[in-house]
């Protein structure tokens, strides 16, 4: 299935399109992340009926909230509890009563790292995530070798709900492929609530707080 950010809402009919408004964290990558995601657009937040769905700070290298490398010793919960992106959403819907709020996390693999292990890392971030995603650059000169690999990485993404997003060029959001869709989780709030404090600017907290006035 090709996605995009911009395709979270063109992919249902017009009558059907939610409103969201994005908020994302990401701070500066180490070199493996950067060269998978160089060239790849600053996002900014938007809040409008069926455009496209846009994060702050989503590229890692734009300024947002200290990364996991950037935390360095700092603890934020135990192994592998800390994610290369965190993106918080709310989502209304014209036909479902409230508003439907979402933390996702973003495990960012270069073509030559790309193992199960990855699985792993994304499923240890929803102990306070919604929903988890393997993120993973795919070059399309390496598409045919990768494929084995993608194909395991993907049926153990399955068995656990984690999603699996392929991308060839990081800029071209026309290359990303959701290979495996996430599975919606409900992590105990007082642990939703911790990971925001840890993941976010004060600046992005407040942004939060007023989605919710």
């Amino acid at each position: 299935m090709k996605m995009s950010w911009r395709g979270a809402a063109e992919a249902q009919p017009s009558s059907q399109k939610a409103d969201v408004a994005a908020v994302g964290t990401a701070g500066r990558a180490r070199d493996d992340r950067r060269r998978a995601t160089a060239g790849a657009p600053r996002l900014g937040r938007e809040r409008e009926r069926g455009g496209d769905v846009d994060v702050d700070g989503l590229r890692p290298g734009d300024v947002g909230a200290p990364s996991a490398w950037e935390q360095g010793r700092r603890s934020t919960g135990g192994r592998w509890t800390r994610p290369d992106v965190t993106v918080a959403t709310l989502s209304t819907y014209p036909y479902v009563p409230g508003r439907h709020f979402d933390v996702i996390t973003f495990e960012i693999k270069p073509s030559d790292t790309i193992d199960v292990t990855c699985v792993y890392e994304a499923l240890a971030h929803l102990r306070s995530a919604t929903k988890s995603y393997a993120l993973l650059h795919v070059p399309e000169r390496l598409a045919d070798s990768l494929e084995e690999i993608l194909l395991e990485v993907s049926a153990e993404a399955k068995k656990h709900g984690i999603g699996v997003l392929t991308f060839e060029d990081p800029a071209d959001y026309e290359t990303w492929e959701e290979r495996v869709e996430p599975i919606r989780r409900d992590p105990e709030p007082r642990k939703l609530n911790d990971f925001l404090a840890q993941q976010f600017t004060h600046e992005q907290l407040e942004k939060i707080v007023r989605w919710f006035r």
